[in-house]
């Protein structure tokens, strides 16, 4: 089976199909039950289903990219740390980039460094809140 061609596979046209199927999906976690690990476990496994099914295994490069801020995260301490993970997370996406223009230069594809390009911003400022939730003098740091 053609993991990157599933929604053909299916019988899909596109992937804007798909949306009545969503709202199913968003009924079966309201009737949950009210315990958050279950609803955290059903989001993941839904949220990895549906970025497999719409970038295919391109969404192993938005896995990595999270499972190696968690390993920065928990590992390096002090001030280092988000600097670390943006330095991380846009040397990936350059690559990404630089791959993919070698590939398809001046083409259109819809690929995994649309996604990858926020995660960026995303796990920058999570590395940040961490380090600011971690740091010793909680009064000089700015509550909004």
């Amino acid at each position: 089976m053609d993991w990157g061609n599933l929604d053909s596979s299916l019988g899909v046209k596109s992937k804007w199909e798909c949306s009545p199927s969503s709202w199913s999906l968003v009924t079966a976690d309201r009737n949950l039950p009210n315990s958050p690990s279950l609803k955290h476990f059903y989001s993941g496994v839904l949220g990895l289903a549906m970025g497999f099914f719409c970038f295919g295994s391109g969404i192993i490069h938005s896995a990595i990219t999270a499972l190696l801020t968690y390993i920065i995260v928990s590992t390096v301490r002090g001030p280092t740390a988000p600097g670390l993970v943006f330095l991380v997370t846009m040397g990936h996406l350059s690559i990404s980039h630089m791959i993919r223009q070698y590939e398809d230069y001046g083409g259109y594809t819809l690929d995994y460094t649309g996604p990858q390009m926020i995660l960026v911003l995303k796990l920058t400022s999570f590395a940040f809140n961490v380090y600011d939730g971690k740091r010793k003098d909680q009064d000089k740091v700015r509550h909004t």
